[in-house]
């Protein structure tokens, strides 16, 4: 995945950079190395695709919140804030708490920095 950022941002070949999103893969059938599976094919362009992989895996125990967060940051990169607010909330509600994941990640492309402006983003992962 760090191969394909560094051929979108740094080196302008956008091609090159969907190429690699989509072989990217993950090999693990966990429910992380499949939400970050539908990540990597988000960034390759098949949105719609990535998205309904990301909802069929919504519907799966997420006992520490990790999914729902790994969750609203595809969403929030598809723009879908809506959805990947309520992500934010289940995942706080399941325990998600790593204030650094919240508040200050924007290395690579999985973090919830687009939704870090959206009203009530705060509240919720800091409880105030």
């Amino acid at each position: 995945m760090m191969v394909a950022w560094i051929y979108n941002e740094f080196m302008r070949k956008p091609e090159a950079a969907r190429n690699r999103y989509i072989s990217t893969g993950f090999e693990g059938t966990d429910d992380e190395s499949r939400i970050m599976a539908a990540i990597t094919e988000l960034y390759g362009g098949n949105v719609k695709d990535a998205l309904d992989k990301v909802a069929d895996i919504l519907s799966h125990p997420d006992p520490t919140g990790r999914i729902n967060y790994l969750a609203a940051c595809a969403y929030a990169a598809a723009g879908q804030n809506q959805q990947a607010m309520q992500c934010v909330a289940n995942a706080v509600a399941n325990g998600y708490g790593n204030l650094y994941d919240w508040l200050i990640n924007s290395d690579m492309r999985v973090n919830v920095a687009p939704l870090r402006s959206e009203p009530g983003f705060n509240r919720l992962v800091t409880g105030q």
